[in-house]
């Protein structure tokens, strides 16, 4: 049996193998290819999608159309590389992307022959070297990174989707020490995955690094409860993209429904994120499942605060149910002003409580991204990208037979009417638990 790393948000699985079982995974994408020559891989073959090395060809996309070298500029914005010379230049030269194939003398491709090799400038930078996958199709992907760094100061390599708070991976590559992980993910048509090397200090020349795309040969979807995306919707309705739930959008009489309206999402698109208006909101048609360890995550724009000072509530399935309390509730509010991360614990005639996660609210006017783990015995809370705040919480605490809402809480106070003014995005929830950071 080899422990190889293929985490369902998180959970490690077990692989058998035959005979000495020594094989890793990226065995056929080692030193040489796995052929003894130093030419590095010729081809991405069943079940790769696409593989950063195979595919670099020195052009802005790569061979398969499905890539792009960035300039990550860590606020949600990028800037395209530069061809030069077959290799990728940033707007600081010494951001860049190669490949071993064409520097089979570099320290780090004695071992990982098969790699992209990239050079950071350091922390100073306005800029980190990034490489872009985008999935063409909604599939169970398989998403493999592997680094390894000869010497120089540490670097953080960063395996995040869409936007950087959003992180699936994070791992540190120290001189010598080869890092190896892989995650299996619900990907949604359009999806954007990037490895970004982050230096931690000083940059580095010349780290090695994999990154591969492979079908999982799963049906989709596997760890994926929801994921609502608002870009084109029309009519009063949107529907979640992984188990068919429909969104109606109300406003605070709950009827008649209310048309869509739209406006820019975090990163710039036009009529891509929900414009919910204060006294409206979104409803599902059905409970979320959620009885186990649980991720839930959205982005969140606050156009203003509540004009009661009340809290505003971008999503809450908060459950009262008497002797059986649960869900989760988001919620912004106080002065000064907190985010909120909320289950029922108590719920009889005479009482309820909760258990609340807490930390400071940024602010009305800009996006941030918020997600919520229950994992451990604990809701931890955690927004752009950093986890804020923890308290404990049993597991599978947070299930609910009340539907999912988006910009209001059913228990709000006055009853129902906590509605949140804002901008959301990009709303989803797995089944086990990714990292804040």
């Amino acid at each position: 049996m080899v422990l190889i790393r293929l985490h369902w948000l998180g959970i490690l699985v077990g692989v058998a193998c035959a005979a000495a079982c020594t094989e890793s995974l990226f065995d056929s994408h080692g030193p040489g290819g796995g052929s003894g020559s130093n030419m590095g891989p010729t081809s991405c073959d069943a079940p790769c999608i696409a593989d950063a090395a195979v595919d670099f060809d020195g052009s802005p996309t790569g061979k398969s159309q499905a890539w792009r070298y960035l300039d990550d500029h860590r606020d949600r914005t990028w800037a395209a590389m530069a061809a030069n010379g077959g290799a990728m230049t940033g707007a600081d030269p010494a951001n860049h992307i190669t490949t071993c194939a064409a520097n089979h003398a570099a320290p780090a491709c004695a071992m990982l022959s098969d790699a992209l090799l990239v050079s950071s400038s350091g922390a100073t930078s306005a800029a980190d070297p990034a490489i872009e996958f985008t999935a063409s199709a909604q599939q169970v992907i398989q998403l493999s990174v592997k680094a390894f760094m000869a010497s120089g100061a540490d670097q953080t390599i960063r395996l995040y989707r869409n936007g950087r708070p959003d992180a699936l991976i994070t791992a540190v590559a120290t001189a010598g020490k080869p890092i190896e992980q892989t995650i299996a993910v619900d990907a949604l048509a359009k999806d954007r995955f990037l490895v970004a090397m982050a230096p931690m200090a000083a940059g580095a020349g010349d780290v090695a690094i994999q990154f591969i795309a492979s079908s999982a040969g799963m049906v989709f979807p596997q760890a994926c409860q929801l994921a609502v995306g608002f870009g084109g919707a029309t009519g009063t309705t949107v529907k979640d993209a992984c188990r068919g739930v429909t969104f109606t959008y109300y406003d605070d009489n709950l009827t008649p429904p209310q048309p869509v309206t739209l406006g820019d999402d975090p990163f710039g698109q036009k009529s891509a994120a929900a414009d919910i208006a204060l006294g409206k909101s979104y409803e599902a048609d059905q409970p979320i499942a959620q009885n186990t360890t649980l991720t839930v995550q959205l982005w969140v724009r606050q156009r203003a605060l509540s004009p009661g000072g009340e809290a505003a509530w971008p999503l809450s399935d908060m459950d009262f149910t008497e002797g059986a309390p649960g869900g989760l509730a988001i919620a912004l509010g106080g002065t000064p002003a907190k985010l909120q991360a909320s289950t029922g614990t108590v719920s009889t005639p005479t009482m309820i409580d909760t258990a609340d996660a807490l930390t400071a609210w940024p602010g009305t006017g800009d996006w941030h991204f918020v997600r919520v783990v229950q994992t451990g015995g604990n809701l931890n809370l955690c927004i752009d990208g950093k986890q804020k705040a923890s308290v404990p919480v049993p597991d599978g605490q947070l299930k609910t037979i009340e539907q999912l809402h988006l910009a209001r809480n059913k228990f709000g106070i006055p009853a129902g009417s906590s509605f949140f003014d804002g901008f959301l995005d990009d709303v989803r929830i797995f089944k086990g638990a990714l990292p804040c950071e």
